[in-house]
């Protein structure tokens, strides 16, 4: 909620940091429904929700999601996933 008080604010860029993606081991397990992602989603759903009852859907900011690196496309012999730095997600 502190992001989405800032922004109302009138602050031009905020950074969220939300730790615990870097899956080299044991990936489907760590990145799945029931571990990261839920610790994410409800917040964005919050802030977004936030920004629209304060009318920043005339003018909506502009919201990018990214991690540090990308992930190899194989999986390792950890059953995890390397960093790839020539592929990320946006």
């Amino acid at each position: 909620m502190l992001a989405t008080r800032l922004i109302e604010s009138g602050v031009k860029f905020v950074t969220i940091q939300l730790g615990g993606w870097d899956t080299h081991i044991n990936n489907f397990n760590t990145a799945s429904r029931t571990t990261s992602c839920p610790t994410s989603m409800p917040a964005w759903r919050a802030s977004s929700r936030a920004l629209d009852a304060e009318g920043f859907t005339v003018v909506p900011p502009a919201v990018f999601v990214t991690g540090e690196f990308g992930r190899t496309p194989k999986i390792n012999k950890l059953v995890g996933r390397d960093h790839y730095p020539r592929s990320m997600c946006v």
